[in-house]
């Protein structure tokens, strides 16, 4: 017979009692986040001009980081100083603790010091400010305004003004970028309420002309044998079930998947254990996603942005497709798998980094009215491009050995 060791009873009522702590923690904060929503946005907000910030400060180069727009203007590298010093005076006085003490900086610091305390700047505001709610948006804080004598202002004020004062920064951020031939990055809300409401995270506006105007399809069949990017083994995709927000066909074909509620979510595959030798890509694993997918195809675009409908090919004809493309989740950034010259975001006025070169053009035969076939054979190279920082400041992430082959529409 096999002894057990015997589990003292007190260790066993901790146990349960640290459990219990910890449940009652997490119904606080739930709670805390319904019953003051002011303080709760103001966080949020904090959180997102955190990771803008962030990211504007890696889109700009760090040769740059001197560049002022005029003689009396901040340097790119002042504003991001200024930002972490008020930021630390401002949190502080709208949670009424003490300010952080930190070592001296100067704007002549390296770019990477500068960020580095910008992100410890934000991580302490957002620690400090969990503790504020609703009910103390009416009492009163010190805070200086314009350099002047501290006055005392409602903490509600004084949360209106920190905001009003980030948006600005940002703002010069974001000139500073543009004039320097850059295009401000923008943050990837997936999930979460977008306010420039562009879904692909890019910048800029779209002057393509789709003169055929998208139609929904349903269903797409991905193949998996001998393919590098596959399904998750469970049939056709549908538009509206399991996270596929639409299947379409016409002037482009493809599908978008981002799930949330409703099932289990669908998922792709996709085999990045096969980097083309002599380039930069290497082996990344086979990667299985299933918090947000697009594939499509396109024929071509026209110089003028006009684009060529898929709706155009006579049944019974293939044509070769200059942009064919697969985008997924890798590291928790957007990454698109580029088949074909035509570059994604092609379509945006601040213009895009992602192309095809060295890569092969697959093909899209129409078969019949509204079904349509979709292949890029074995041995078809497609290039790997981190586009979080929007397609204008895409990453080219080397050369990939990639097959696919899908079907819209029609009978399965």
């Amino acid at each position: 017979m096999t002894m057990h060791p015997r589990v003292p009873v007190v260790s066993m009522r901790l146990v349960a009692l640290l459990g219990l702590a910890n449940l009652v923690t997490q119904q606080r904060r739930v709670l805390a986040q319904a019953e003051s929503p002011a303080a709760a946005a103001f966080r949020d907000n904090a959180r997102d001009i955190a990771a803008r910030v962030r990211l504007a400060a890696e889109a700009m180069p760090a040769t740059k980081y001197e560049f002022r727009p005029g003689p009396s203007q901040r340097s790119f590298a002042e504003l991001l100083l200024d930002l972490s010093d008020r930021t630390d005076y401002l949190c502080s006085r709208l949670a009424g603790s003490r300010r952080p003490s930190r070592p001296a900086l100067l704007a002549s610091a390296s770019a990477d010091s500068l960020t580095r305390r910008l992100g410890a700047v934000f991580d302490t505001c957002d620690q400090t400010m969990a503790t504020v709610t609703d009910a103390q948006l009416a009492d009163t804080v010190p805070l200086g305004l314009h350099d002047g004598p501290e006055v005392r202002v409602s903490r509600a004020l004084a949360m209106t003004l920190t905001t009003a004062y980030w948006a600005d920064i940002y703002a010069q951020l974001a000139t500073d970028l543009r004039l320097t031939g850059h295009a401000p990055p923008e943050v990837c809300r997936r999930g979460r309420l977008m306010w420039n409401l562009n879904f692909g995270c890019d910048s800029g506006f779209d002057r393509c002309i789709d003169a055929k105007g998208m139609r929904g399809a349903s269903p797409l069949v991905l193949m998996d044998s001998g393919n590098s990017v596959r399904s998750d083994g469970r049939g056709p995709y549908r538009a509206g079930a399991s996270g596929v927000v639409g299947v379409f066909g016409g002037p482009r074909v493809g599908m978008l998947a981002e799930p949330r509620g409703g099932g289990a979510p669908r998922a792709i595959t996709v085999d990045l254990n096969n980097p083309v030798p002599g380039d930069i890509g290497v082996p990344r694993g086979v990667h299985l996603e299933d918090k947000f997918f697009e594939m499509e195809a396109q024929w071509y675009t026209e110089p003028d942005y006009i684009m060529h409908s898929l709706l155009d090919i006579p049944i019974g004809t293939a044509v070769t497709a200059a942009q064919i493309e697969v985008n997924f989740l890798l590291d928790g950034a957007v990454h698109v798998l580029q088949m074909g010259p035509q570059g994604g975001g092609h379509c945006y006025s601040d213009g895009t980094a992602i192309h095809g070169v060295g890569t092969t053009r697959g093909t899209v035969r129409r078969e019949s009215e509204a079904r349509w076939v979709v292949d890029l054979p074995s041995g078809s190279i497609g290039r790997l491009f981190d586009r979080h920082l929007g397609d204008p400041n895409a990453i080219n992430k080397g050369l990939y050995f990639v097959s696919l082959h899908f079907v819209v529409g029609g009978p399965e």
